[in-house]
């Protein structure tokens, strides 16, 4: 018997070993990956901390800012080409939520509360002031609609990009949200801070759909970004809280007559939606429009010409 606990110790303590060495290993592929690339944008302070925001296009006077905001382990290169389209006729601005992309990480809870909250601090001290068209994709979407319910004077329109949608989510037992987020995403951010998904050589794709569609020359940056440990963590952390933030969401209420026009995607293998998802949206404000488009979840890579119709129409209801 103590044979065996002594063999057990002599595992535990081998696996923490190489876990420690990899973590070391993680970290300087990270630190080279910093040297090799450098923000696109700029490095804004935000609560003590540095967030990268990338803005383009030429501020027209009385015309928002369109405000993209990603999804769920993405960070603003999932809006590389749209936002190149949409810079062609307004100011707008992708950017890296805390822990994300370039932004150094926060401690605080990644609710779409707290990140709405992070992004108008963002906002304001980079002095790209509003009003705004808020552009949220997946769990962007309901950070997008936090941001429009706390900052509704800021806001003049809303678009949702095949968004998480808080009233549905709001229906399940919370346990059942927290299971999935343990083996999904809990799993790889454990392996991934001894680099173990850099070692496995794991591709583009299998971290992001969008890393696939990138132009060429900008997939090695994008994927680095993507492998950081930290961004992994923030995913599961975000994931982890699904929860709280589908709560907010329903908790703040509708958004009065605000334009709203939500872009959805089948649901169900069989092109079904669950029961009332169109209503909720249409629910979201007086002024909701719900369009269901046949395409796959990243519709602004495969329809982006029906985000940017929808974007210009917003971007210049006055």
């Amino acid at each position: 018997m103590k044979k065996i606990k002594l063999g057990i110790i002599g595992v535990l303590l081998a696996l923490a070993v190489l876990y420690g060495a990899g973590m070391v290993y993680e970290a300087r592929a990270e630190a080279a990956d910093r040297e090799r690339y450098s923000p696109a944008g700029r490095m804004v302070n935000v609560n003590d901390r540095s967030m990268h925001i990338y803005c383009a296009g030429e501020r027209v006077p009385g015309q928002p800012v369109v405000i993209l905001e990603a999804g769920l382990g993405d960070h603003l290169y999932s809006w590389y080409s749209l936002q190149k389209e949409v810079s062609g006729f307004a100011r707008v601005c992708a950017y890296d939520r805390a822990g994300m992309g370039w932004s150094e990480s926060s401690r605080a809870p990644r609710t779409a509360g707290q990140i709405a909250e992070e992004l108008n601090t963002l906002l304001e001290n980079a002095q790209e002031l509003g009003p705004y068209v808020m552009v949220g994709h997946s769990y962007g979407g309901l950070i997008a609609r936090m941001f429009a319910a706390r900052y509704p004077e800021s806001v003049v329109g809303l678009m949702l990009v095949d968004s998480t949608n808080a009233d549905d989510f709001a229906t399940y037992p919370t346990w059942v949200l927290k299971i999935f987020p343990i083996q999904e995403i809990g799993v790889p951010a454990f392996l991934q801070s001894a680099g173990l998904l850099r070692l496995a050589g794991i591709k583009p794709p299998d971290i992001s759909e969008y890393l696939g569609l990138l132009p060429a020359d900008t997939i090695p940056e994008a994927f680095a970004l993507a492998l950081r440990a930290d961004s992994v963590w923030v995913t599961y952390h975000e994931m982890m809280l699904m929860p709280e933030s589908a709560q907010e969401a329903v908790q703040a209420g509708n958004l009065g007559d605000l334009p709203v026009i939500a872009l959805i995607t089948p649901a169900e293998e069989d092109g079904s939606f669950p029961e009332l998802y169109r209503e909720w949206f249409l629910a979201l404000s007086s002024n909701s429009r719900v369009d269901v488009i046949d395409c796959g979840h990243y519709v602004h890579w495969e329809r982006p010409e029906l985000v940017l119709e929808a974007i210009r129409e917003l971007a210049t209801v006055q």
